[in-house]
């Protein structure tokens, strides 16, 4: 890379005041009467470290008019600020040429052409690749060293920084519950630049639909037509390796969402976790049958508690134990509506309980 100083004068692309130098972050840098370079693709006023930057120009000199094309200059700012960027060549530009190629215009002066981007500190060649910390801007004009002296063949860019690549996430909860009485909605939230895209496999119900949006999320939404547990996986991806995925769970209807329960053991105290359900309206109502004798569950909660003694008809084994939770009706009537109003729903679970000697 070439580090150049330019010395000349060209028209009043900004303005100064005071000590400090006023510059637009939108835009074109360029006074409206000559020529203007804008750098699109842009995250805010940043540039994804790794990714790609469109720059576009106006205003210049024909193809046939400068049949050398156009140069295009990086110059980072030695301050860490806007203000510090040069503006005008007097104030100095030391910059690198951002490309071994120059540029040709087309016959109505125009141009539109991508370079590759990176900050100083990542590995690998690219065209910018300003440091991370660094303010810069892009001068585009016929020639660095020797400028024309009408001071419209040449503009900056407006600022930019350049920041680091962040591989994708998801931060989103790994389940949610989609009652059948009603429509719900769940949004997946991932994080990442560039904003990652988040796609979706596995069997959703019917009556649910996903729908990836552009702005980092998606969503699922319906009332499911049909009940169970959908095991679902999420994928966020920005370009960048490797992606990021995560296993999700979806409960469609009511449904009881515990799987299994912890041994008991014959001669002690036993306490089970509550039982869990989900997608129906609370409070609930709770019935465990098969259970050795010694153990009952909480009508409220569901939890098992109780000690089971040992006798001549209580053995080790396994127990297969039948849940079943009724959640609570929701009134509605023609005269006051409630959009989410059902009757009473029930789900059922079949578990096992091993009992240990």
């Amino acid at each position: 890379m070439r580090k150049k100083t330019r010395l000349a004068v060209i028209g009043a692309a900004f303005a100064v005041v005071g000590s400090g130098i006023s510059i637009p972050f939108a835009g074109s840098a360029s006074a409206s009467s000559g020529p203007s370079v804008t750098v699109v693709n842009m995250a805010g006023s940043s540039l994804a470290d790794g990714g790609a930057a469109v720059v576009t120009g106006s205003g210049f000199p024909s193809h046939s008019a400068d049949p050398s094309g156009l140069e295009v200059i990086e110059c980072s700012d030695p301050g860490g600020s806007p203000a510090n960027l040069p503006t005008d060549p007097s104030l100095g530009c030391d910059g690198s040429t951002v490309s071994a190629n120059q540029i040709n215009t087309s016959p109505s002066g125009s141009f539109s052409t991508t370079y590759a981007v990176s900050s100083l500190s990542a590995s690998g060649n690219s065209d910018i690749n300003c440091d991370a910390t660094d303010y810069c801007v892009l001068w585009v004009g016929e020639d660095y060293n020797n400028q024309f002296s009408d001071g419209v063949t040449e503009a900056f860019s407006a600022p930019f920084l350049v920041v680091p690549a962040v591989a994708p996430s998801i931060t989103s909860a790994s389940s949610a519950a989609f009652p059948a009485f009603s429509t719900s909605t769940f949004t997946v939230v991932s994080h990442g630049i560039d904003t990652p895209t988040v796609s979706e496999s596995g069997a959703i119900p019917a009556g649910v639909t996903f729908t990836a949006n552009s702005n980092g999320t998606a969503t699922l939404t319906g009332k499911p037509t049909t009940t169970g547990t959908f095991p679902l996986t999420f994928t966020a991806s920005n370009g960048t390796t490797p992606n990021f995925t995560q296993s999700f769970t979806l409960y469609a209807g009511f449904r009881v969402t515990t799987t299994s329960l912890p041994p008991a053991t014959i001669g002690s105290a036993y306490t089970s976790p509550s039982l869990n359900v989900a997608g129906g309206t609370a409070p609930y109502k709770y019935k465990v049958k098969g259970l050795p004798k010694g153990l009952k569950a909480s009508k409220s909660t569901g939890v098992i508690t109780g000690t089971v003694v040992a006798s001549k008809k209580v053995h080790a084994g396994t127990f297969t134990v039948t849940v079943t939770v009724t959640d609570s009706k929701v009134k509605t009537s023609t005269k006051h509506p409630n959009p989410n109003g059902h009757g009473k729903e029930t789900a059922t679970a079949t578990l096992h309980l091993t009992l240990l000697s």
